[in-house]
């Protein structure tokens, strides 16, 4: 639901879900043929337009919680940004590690919106390029077109690539585009169908739920 956008570049973001379908895993080589995969994934996530307009491409520093520049706060927390004896800034590596300063980071480091994280998140997921695509509440914070456009995409690559999404949501009047829903109550299965028969029983529970939804 809350996707985590690790302060990092946009396109380091989206390698972090499929590097371990490279060979090579080290920046340098990674190249071209993974920035095709990574903006295909942006695409497909409706994100690539937002990612290509940012000051440095794929490769702007991002952070979640909006704000943009060297006075994002998110920025500082999330990095926890320390100040050195000759004023400038050296993040504190959790793992041990020395850390990134300001230079490294970058002027243009963009704090992201909800939206832009889901859907960075969701880029992110599809770089992995695994059989089965888990979705937990994963377009909650996204407006009607983006989720729109992103489930017909799924839609295309779960036929194409024979992957099963499997998506849990609250969303009801939005899951139209799924070929089966199971709706559970209390841990246990209740209904099973397609959206028209679910919606069209008359005393069934997601019929039910879809009135209460719209009235």
């Amino acid at each position: 639901q809350d996707a985590c956008i690790f302060p990092r570049t946009v396109r380091e973001n989206i390698i972090m879900g499929g590097r371990h379908l490279y060979k090579d895993c080290n920046d340098e080589i990674l190249g071209e043929s993974c920035d095709n995969d990574v903006i295909d994934a942006l695409k497909t996530a409706n994100a690539w337009e937002f990612c290509n307009g940012l000051p440095d491409g794929l490769h702007t520093w991002i952070v979640s919680g909006g704000g943009s520049g060297n006075g994002a706060d998110t920025f500082n927390s999330l990095l926890n940004l320390s100040k050195n004896g000759d004023n400038s800034c050296r993040a504190i590596d959790v793992n041990g590690g020395e850390g990134i300063n300001e230079e490294e980071a970058g002027n243009d480091r963009m704090g992201l919106s909800g939206g832009q994280s889901a859907r960075i998140g969701i880029a992110r997921a599809i770089m992995r390029k695994a059989p089965i695509l888990l979705l937990d509440e994963a377009f909650s914070n996204l407006d009607a077109k983006s989720e729109r456009i992103i489930q017909l995409e799924l839609k295309k690559i779960s036929k194409k690539q024979k992957k099963t999404v499997i998506a849990i949501s609250h969303q009801l009047e939005s899951l139209d585009w799924v070929d089966q829903i199971i709706v559970l109550q209390n841990g246990e299965v209740h209904e099973i169908g397609t959206y028209q028969q679910l919606s069209s029983k008359v005393n069934g529970i997601f019929a039910s739920m879809l009135r209460q939804k719209k009235s």
